[in-house]
């Protein structure tokens, strides 16, 4: 079973390790997020994901979230679960939406959150009856 992810968590650990978590949530999402949509697209490897994540002068986040919010909404329309946001969607939160006080990419975190959460639900209901995830 996959564990569900919590905005204010993110926060709160972010805040107290001193963003260390933020590359711990980046490797466990895209863990996870593999895990999720093993049917519908290419897995990525998560220790390569949290390396150039650190290394690429913020040029990778961006792509990160770009391809794992694009993961995630194809394989919500392919279970028939409800996420609005796609790839894109993350993308201009992040990059216009810090012109709102910096609250863009913070609205992005808590849409992709939000949007794994719902597959999460679908996917460990599986689990516990038996069918195929």
């Amino acid at each position: 079973m996959l564990k569900q992810r919590s905005f204010w968590g993110y926060i709160g650990l972010c805040i107290i390790t001193f963003g260390i978590y933020g590359l711990v949530f980046v490797y466990k999402m895209t863990n996870d997020i593999n895990t999720l949509t093993a049917a519908e697209s290419a897995e990525t490897s998560p220790g390569l994901a949290l390396v150039l994540y650190m290394f690429t002068g913020g040029i990778y986040p961006l792509i990160w979230y770009y391809q794992q919010g694009q993961k995630l909404y194809d394989s919500g329309m392919a279970k028939g679960v409800a996420v609005k946001e796609k790839g894109s969607s993350y993308l201009l939160w992040i990059i216009l939406g810090a012109f709102l006080i910096g609250l863009g990419p913070l609205i992005a975190l808590a849409k992709f959150i939000k949007n794994y959460n719902s597959l999460v639900l679908i996917y460990n209901n599986k689990v516990v009856t038996g069918a195929n995830a």
